[in-house]
């Protein structure tokens, strides 16, 4: 089943796990409340007709979140609200975390 990533909130995100040897960081698209990430194109990545190649944004894990930043906060979403989009996609959404002690 796919999930319709173009509407309601989302942002860009880098997964610590995401270097692809040779290319760099592979973003990935975080939707709030749906679980998990969605990386970005197609991989491996043959340039076949239908395939969509990945969004690669550097080979340093530091540029390429800060990349990711820049992207979310063109789109108005901001470094708190990015936290909480990617946060709700491991169940710890806003409501969650009321009552929760550290």
């Amino acid at each position: 089943m796919k999930t319709d990533i173009t509407a309601g909130s989302f942002c860009y995100v880098i997964p610590i796990d995401g270097y692809v040897e040779g290319e760099g960081y592979r973003v990935s698209i975080a939707k709030e409340g749906v679980k998990g990430h969605f990386p970005t194109g197609d991989w491996p990545y043959d340039g076949k007709p239908g395939q969509r190649r990945p969004y690669f944004w550097g080979h340093d894990y530091e540029q390429a979140v800060k990349h990711a930043d820049d992207a979310n906060e063109a789109m108005g979403v901001d470094k708190k609200r990015s936290i909480e989009i990617i946060g709700s996609t491991m169940g710890f959404g806003r409501k969650s975390l009321r009552g929760r002690r550290s």
